[in-house]
C-alpha cells in the first residue's frame, strides 16, 4: 500500500502556499491564495513555483527561478508543518491498517527531507516501512522508479500494490507502474477532474477508500 503525502494523507496546502509567497516577494510579486496553489501542485515544489510566476506574467530565467526556489525551499524547511494536518480519520486508518499487518509506504514529489520532516511530526509512530520524496538522481512521478523501489524493498508485487493519491499525476504513476489505483477526492484536485479520468477508481470517503484497500 504506497500513498501520496500532499492531499492524500495531509493538507499541507497553506504550508506550501506561504513558502511560494515567501519566493513571490523576492520578485515583488503579489502572493497567492489556497485555491491558486491547489492548481499548481503536484510535480515538486520547484515546477509549482515556475507555474506560479507564468500565471503572473513572470517569465524568469533557468537560474534566477534556481535563486527563487532555493527562497521557497529555504523557509519551507524551517516552517514544514505550521498549518499542516492529517485529513479527518487518516490517523486513525493507518493505525488500523498497521494492526492489519499490511505493507505502508510514502512516495511523494515533494523534497524528501521535506516529507520526512512532515511525518515524523504528524506521525511520530508512524507505520510505514518506505518513505520516499524527491531525491537527487531519481525521476520524479509519474516515473515508476519509486514504485519500483517500494517493491523491491517490501517484497509486495506492483500487481499487488494499490497507489493512493489526490491527482492525474498519481493516475499516471499507477498506469506507468503497472499498479492499483485509488483517488481521494479531499485533496488538491476537484471532483470533476478525477473522475474524468476514471470513474470507478474515486473514493470521496475514508470508508470508500478503506473498503478499496482491503478489496486489493
Amino acid at each position: 500500500m504506497l500513498f501520496d503525502l500532499d492531499g492524500t494523507l495531509v493538507n499541507t496546502i497553506d504550508d506550501i502556499v506561504s513558502a511560494i509567497n515567501k519566493a513571490l516577494v523576492e520578485e515583488q510579486i503579489e502572493g497567492i491564495d489556497s485555491s491558486i496553489g491547489k492548481s499548481v501542485v503536484g510535480n515538486g515544489l520547484r515546477n509549482a513555483l515556475n507555474k506560479t510566476l507564468l500565471l503572473r506574467g513572470d517569465s524568469v530565467s533557468p537560474q534566477r527561478l534556481e535563486q527563487l526556489y532555493q527562497v521557497l525551499l529555504s523557509y519551507y524547511k524551517d516552517h514544514p508543518v505550521i498549518f499542516s494536518k492529517p485529513y479527518e480519520g487518516i490517523t486513525e486508518m493507518l493505525e488500523d491498517l498497521r494492526v492489519s499487518n499490511i505493507v505502508l509506504g510514502v512516495f511523494s514529489n515533494k523534497a524528501d527531507e521535506l516529507v520526512q520532516k512532515i511525518l515524523s511530526v504528524l506521525f511520530p509512530s508512524h507505520p510505514f516501512r518506505f518513505i520516499l520524496g524527491l531525491r537527487e538522481g531519481l525521476p520524479r512521478k509519474p516515473d515508476p522508479m519509486g514504485v519500483s523501489l517500494f517493491c523491491q524493498e517490501t517484497g509486495v508485487a506492483p500487481k499487488e500494490t494499490l497507489y493512493v493519491g489526490d491527482s492525474e499525476v498519481d493516475y499516471q504513476l499507477a498506469i506507468n507502474s503497472h499498479c492499483q489505483v485509488a483517488l481521494v477526492t479531499w485533496g488538491f484536485r476537484s471532483e470533476s477532474q478525477l473522475r474524468k479520468l476514471d470513474e470507478g477508481i474515486i473514493c470521496d470517503t475514508i470508508v470508500q477508500l478503506k473498503r478499496r484497500i482491503h478489496a486489493v
